[in-house]
C-alpha cells in the first residue's frame, strides 16, 4: 500500500463521475499515517506544520468570505500528501527514501509515455484520446491525464536529477532524453525553460567549482557534453513535435502580471481572497509565477504565511540527498511560469521526501 501511495500520483488530476481521482490517493496516504501512529507512537512535528495552519486559516477564512473553495481543498490536499510522503519515507529509513526516489520516477515515465502514446495516435492514425488541444498557428498540445499542460511539462522533467543521480550511464541518458522530449511533446514551455536553466546554472557551479579546486571532473564534462545535445533537441523539438516555435514571448502573461500588479495596489492586504474566477472573469489573466501568484491573489497576509512555509520547508529539506534537493531546485524554476503552487501535488510528494531525506541524513550525522 505504501508503494501504491507514490504510484497513484499521475492519476492526480482525474475526475471519475464528478469525484477527483486524488480522493484514493488520501485515503491510501491517511491508512498509512493512522497506522503508523497507532503502532509506532511516532507523529512528526516540526515547523512547517505550523506555518501552514497559519496558511490554512487565512485561506479557509478567504473561503468563508467568498464562497470560493477550491484553493482550499487543493490547499488541505497538498499539505496532506506532503506529510504522507514525509512520514512514510522517514519511518523506512535510507532504503525507503531510494526506494521511493524509484517509484517517483516510475510515476514520471508513466506519464512521460502516456504523452508520446497521445501523440503517437493523433498524429499517425488521428485517433484523439486523454487531453489535447490544437491552438492558433498550428500547436498541438497534449498533456495526458493531466488538467494542465504547463504541470504535465514540469512533472516529467522533474526527475531528471533523480535519474542522473541513481541510474547508470546509459540507462539515465536514454531515460533523460525520453523525458525532455516528452516535455516537447506537450508543447508547453514550462518544463523546457526549467530544465534549459537548471543546466545553465549547474554548468556555471561547475564551472566556478572547477576554478576555484582546479580540478575538472566527470560532472563537467557530462553538462559540457550534453548541454548542446539538450540545445538542439529543445530548439528542434518543439516545432518538430507540436509545430510551436520556441520562443520568449510572454502569451500575453506579462500584460497580465502588469494588470495584477496594478490591482495589487488598489487591494494590499487580501487581494482577490483567492478567488481565481471572480479575478480571471474581471481582473485578468491567472498571475503566472510562484511569488507573484500569491501576492496578487491573497495579499500581503496570506503571501507573508506562504512565503514562511515555504522557507520553512524548504530549510527543512536543506540537507536532503542532492539529487531530491536539484529536483526541487529544478521544479521552483519551472514555478515561476505556474500558477496555483498548492496545486502541484507531484512537489507535495518530492517536498515530502526532501524532508524525510535530510531529518535521516542529519540523524545519521550526529550517530557518525
Amino acid at each position: 500500500m505504501t508503494s501504491l501511495f507514490f504510484l497513484l500520483m499521475p492519476f492526480s488530476y482525474i475526475t471519475l463521475y464528478d469525484v477527483r481521482f486524488i480522493v484514493v490517493q488520501l485515503v491510501v496516504g491517511f491508512i498509512l499515517v493512522l497506522k503508523i501512529i497507532f503502532e509506532r507512537k511516532i507523529v512528526l512535528r516540526d515547523g512547517s506544520i505550523y506555518c501552514f495552519s497559519f496558511v490554512l486559516l487565512i485561506t479557509a477564512i478567504y473561503a468563508l468570505i467568498t464562497g470560493a473553495y477550491e484553493s482550499l481543498l487543493s490547499l488541505i490536499s497538498f499539505y496532506f500528501i506532503l506529510y504522507c510522503s514525509y512520514l512514510i519515507t522517514y519511518m523506512g529509513g535510507v532504503k525507503r527514501v531510494e526506494y521511493n526516489k524509484n517509484l517517483y520516477v516510475v510515476a514520471c515515465v508513466f506519464i512521460a509515455v502516456g504523452v508520446y502514446v497521445q501523440w503517437f495516435l493523433e498524429i499517425f492514425f488521428g485517433i484523439s484520446i486523454f487531453r489535447n488541444i490544437l491552438f492558433g498557428g498550428g500547436r498541438h498540445a497534449y498533456s495526458f491525464i493531466w488538467e494542465d499542460f504547463s504541470f504535465a511539462s514540469l512533472v516529467v522533467v522533474s526527475c531528471i536529477p533523480i535519474v542522473l543521480s541513481m541510474y547508470g550511464r546509459k540507462l539515465a541518458i536514454a531515460i533523460s532524453f525520453l523525458l525532455i522530449t516528452a516535455t516537447i511533446v506537450t508543447s508547453a514551455r514550462t518544463g523546457i525553460v526549467a530544465i534549459l536553466v537548471f543546466t545553465i546554472l549547474k554548468f556555471i557551479l561547475l564551472s566556478l567549482k572547477m576554478l576555484k579546486t582546479g580540478k575538472m571532473r566527470a560532472h563537467y564534462f557530462a553538462i559540457v557534453i550534453v548541454s548542446p545535445v539538450v540545445l538542439f533537441v529543445l530548439f528542434v523539438g518543439l516545432p518538430f513535435f507540436t509545430g510551436r516555435e520556441l520562443t520568449i514571448a510572454s502569451s500575453g502573461r506579462l500584460d497580465g502580471f502588469l494588470v495584477g500588479l496594478d490591482f495589487f495596489r488598489d487591494n494590499f492586504w487580501f487581494g482577490a481572497f483567492l478567488d481565481k474566477l471572480y479575478y480571471g472573469q474581471n481582473i485578468a489573466i491567472i498571475p503566472h509565477n510562484l511569488f507573484l501568484y500569491p501576492l496578487i491573489m491573497g495579499g500581503v497576509v496570506y503571501f507573508s504565511f506562504f512565503m514562511a512555509f515555504l522557507v520553512v520547508a524548504l530549510y527543512l529539506a536543506r540537507s536532503s540527498d542532492g539529487d531530491i534537493s536539484q529536483s526541487i531546485y529544478l521544479c521552483l524554476l519551472g514555478f515561476q511560469f505556474i500558477p496555483s503552487f498548492f496545486s502541484a501535488y507531484f512537489f507535495a510528494m518530492l517536498l515530502g521526501m526532501a524532508m524525510a531525506s535530510s531529518k535521516i541524513n542529519q540523524k545519521e550525522s550526529r550517530i557518525r
